[in-house]
């Protein structure tokens, strides 16, 4: 054994392993929180202020055809981001890719990145493809949950919906 203050001791007051970290919501609150988070993807100002790149000719919220989940290449998806000028959110997020400062560089949080778009798709066969882009998150509409939707707590972050992610979410979500 030996003392902590000693060399070769043991902590004076280290992490608990047993600690809960999770806190528990309402099932009611959660869903409240969720539907006013999509909400939020669809206000103009919100996602601006987040930060996001957007052509003036597009309004939100961007729903995709079916055939948009079909897509297995990443050089595809970014070439019909680039059709509808959302490409430059996803070249933002790859410019501003940087080395974190201090001792997190040595313990596998090396770069700190940001988050441009995030994909709502209603099946996840081709997740890597999307989520092959800098700062872009692939969910399904069965997982979506706040932690996409609002990172950092702050709502509004540009989403593509894909139409049957939509058909999934009002299923979801019903008549709320």
């Amino acid at each position: 054994m030996g003392v902590s203050q000693a060399v070769g001791g043991p902590k004076a007051h280290p992490p608990v392993v047993a600690k809960n970290l999770i806190k528990k919501i309402n099932s009611k609150e959660r869903t409240k929180a969720i539907i006013s988070a999509v909400a939020a993807t669809a206000n103009q100002r919100l996602v601006l202020e987040r930060g996001h790149i957007l052509p003036e000719k597009i309004t939100l919220p961007i729903i995709f055809d079916n055939k948009f989940e079909g897509l297995t290449k990443t050089s595809q998806i970014f070439n019909v981001l680039e059709k509808f000028g959302l490409d430059k959110d996803v070249i933002k997020a790859k410019d501003k890719k940087t080395i974190r400062a201090g001792k997190g560089k040595m313990r596998g949080r090396k770069y700190k990145r940001r988050k441009s778009i995030l994909f709502v798709l209603a099946d996840s066969k081709n997740y890597k493809a999307f989520g092959n882009l800098e700062g872009a998150d692939v969910i399904t509409a069965k997982q979506l949950s706040i932690k996409e939707l609002a990172p950092g707590t702050h709502a509004g972050r540009l989403t593509i919906y894909s139409q049957a992610a939509v058909e999934e979410l009002k299923k979801r979500f019903g008549n709320q």
